[in-house]
């Protein structure tokens, strides 16, 4: 189903007790969690997925988060969190203003697939050898984009931080098998 617009699947609506990937140890059930490789993924319960599946919701399973007027869109990694718990990444935690422990409310989600994206990048970047391909491969881990998200990475041994300035068709879009005129602009000083 290709959509234009958010669509909310309110047969999902939950609240969960919110954990970051730092309170989680470094292996869970036997696997090592390699937390830079999921920057806008989720760990869920098992039982979520069968919540999912069982209203058809449609995957990539995606989800809106919230609290306090606060909210961020995210994938789901894996299914292997204990029930009524789910870890997200330590900058979802700040962006929620959360603390470990603290009860978030999530929601399933259809996003539009992402047509144009502009990237806000530093004049450094810019100069660099192919930085559109570069964007490119860095968004290979990504499933979805949000104006405003920050990406940090490292290119040829230098750190670099780039921005979501706008996206279309809406402000937060699956990246999921799309085909994104990707443009590049200066960032503002």
């Amino acid at each position: 189903m290709e959509t234009l617009e958010i669509i909310e699947h309110k047969a999902f609506d939950k609240e969960y007790l919110c954990y970051s990937f730092g309170f989680m140890s470094q292996t869970y059930h036997g696997k090592s969690i390699h937390f830079a490789s999921i920057p806008d993924k989720i760990i869920m319960p098992l039982n979520a997925v069968e919540i999912l599946t069982r209203f058809e919701i449609p995957s990539p399973f995606m989800f809106r988060l919230w609290r306090n007027g606060n909210e961020v869109y995210t994938s789901v990694h894996q299914f292997t969190a204990h029930d009524k718990m789910i870890y997200v990444p330590d900058w979802m935690m700040k962006h929620l203003s959360l603390k470990d422990g603290d009860r978030v409310y999530i929601r399933a989600v259809t996003l539009p697939i992402a047509t144009s994206v502009i990237f806000a990048v530093p004049k450094l970047f810019l100069k660099t050898h192919d930085p559109k391909t570069v964007i490119e491969v860095k968004l290979k881990d990504r499933t979805l984009l949000q104006v405003d998200d920050s990406i940090k990475f490292t290119y040829a041994r230098k750190q670099y931080q780039i921005y979501v300035a706008k996206l279309e068709p809406t402000k937060v879009c699956s990246i999921i098998n799309a085909d994104i005129n990707l443009t590049l602009t200066e960032m503002e000083p």
